[in-house]
């Protein structure tokens, strides 16, 4: 009799033993499963970029999870609801530099928010540039005419690299030198505002050819032969060369001094109109039109 309930004992000790331990195990595989695939709902991956978004960029929100991206989502300015767009996509006119930006989703009555982005700066952007004059020569004054935007509608100011032939001419908003004909000129303007630089623009140009300069003129007579002295100079220090376009017609002129004379008698005194032209041989010219007088009134 006790040999039989010995072995029962065992029996009972060997079969229940050995069936508790595996499903406790199983048991907590399950939990952790269950904890990480609910520890992933609770946390999508949600951001909004460019993180260095200026004022007139798209922001967008980025996930992977589909469900956000079709979900409804509201725009955040400074803490305020902005209602331009609930899409990924945010663009308003009512940005303003140093704001913060923030999205919330909401997806199955649960809220899920993204990071934090300050809209930067907006450098400035140069819209229009020219030289001035658009045809310089030796006597000019050259300066740029320019007109910039600023998103911020921050105050612009621009630096100037002035370059005569390659070589380093100046800083300032104007270049005036002893210019020659055929220099090259080439200047960077730079815009900027209170923060940051824009993209420089870069003009070029070339001196051209100055035209003759017409300064004055004198007549006399002595009652047979009639003189015209005319005086031009060059910018440029050109020979010039004189002709005559309209006159009597035994009228001369001597093309290297400009110097006119006429055989005119008493017989022809009166008013003439004469038109001179000065060459300066390199594409310059100039009609210098004269009235005159031959003889007395």
């Amino acid at each position: 009799m006790n040999i039989r309930i010995f072995l029962f004992i065992c029996l009972y000790a060997l079969l229940f033993g050995c069936s508790d331990e595996p499903s406790v195990t199983d048991s907590t595989k399950d939990d952790n499963r269950n904890i990480s695939k609910q520890s992933v709902e609770e946390s999508p991956m949600l951001s909004i970029r460019p993180a260095d978004a200026p004022v007139k960029s798209f922001i967008t929100l980025r996930t992977a999870d589909k469900s956000i991206r079709m979900s409804n989502i509201r725009w955040y300015i400074n803490g305020n609801l902005d209602k331009s767009s609930k899409s990924t996509r945010f663009k308003t006119d009512k940005l303003f530099k140093g704001n913060i930006v923030h999205a919330v989703a909401t997806v199955n009555n649960k809220e899920h928010n993204s990071n934090d982005i300050m809209i930067s700066n907006s450098p400035p952007v140069i819209i229009r540039a020219e030289l001035s004059p658009a045809v310089p020569d030796v006597t000019s004054r050259l300066t740029v005419k320019t007109k910039a935007e600023d998103a911020d509608d921050d105050y612009i100011s621009y630096k100037y690299n002035w370059l005569l032939n390659g070589k380093f001419a100046g800083e300032e908003s104007f270049l005036e030198t002893d210019f020659k004909r055929g220099d090259a000129i080439k200047v960077e303007v730079t815009p900027r505002d209170p923060d940051d630089a824009g993209n420089p623009v870069v003009l070029k140009s070339i001196i051209l050819n100055a035209p003759p300069v017409f300064i004055e003129g004198r007549h006399e007579y002595n009652g047979q032969i009639y003189r015209y002295y005319i005086s031009a100079s060059d910018h440029d220090e050109d020979a010039l060369t004189y002709s005559l376009l309209e006159g009597p017609e035994d009228m001369s002129i001597d093309s290297a001094s400009g110097l006119i004379t006429w055989k005119a008698g008493v017989d022809q005194a009166g008013i003439y109109d004469l038109k001179i032209s000065i060459s300066d041989n390199h594409g310059g010219e100039i009609h210098v039109p004269v009235t005159t007088v031959v003889g007395t009134q």
